[in-house]
């Protein structure tokens, strides 16, 4: 089956107390979500990037501000 890869497949409410108003105080100690397959994922702490990291793996980085 193929997943649904239209853009309003990624439309959802997002309420305005759970968005970010200023980066985390020490910016290595942001969150960071890892997807390990498209029913896996895991939350962790950026400064553990390395440790998540295969050869191979694909980055999404995302430069928008906070």
């Amino acid at each position: 089956m193929i997943p649904d890869q239209s853009l309003s497949s990624y439309d959802y409410h997002l309420p305005p107390e759970l968005i970010a108003q200023n980066p985390a105080e020490t910016r290595d100690s942001s969150r960071l979500l890892v997807v390990d397959s498209p029913n896996s994922h895991n939350l962790a702490i950026f400064r553990d990037l390395p440790t998540w990291l295969e050869s191979g793996d694909l980055l999404v980085f995302n430069d928008t501000r906070v």
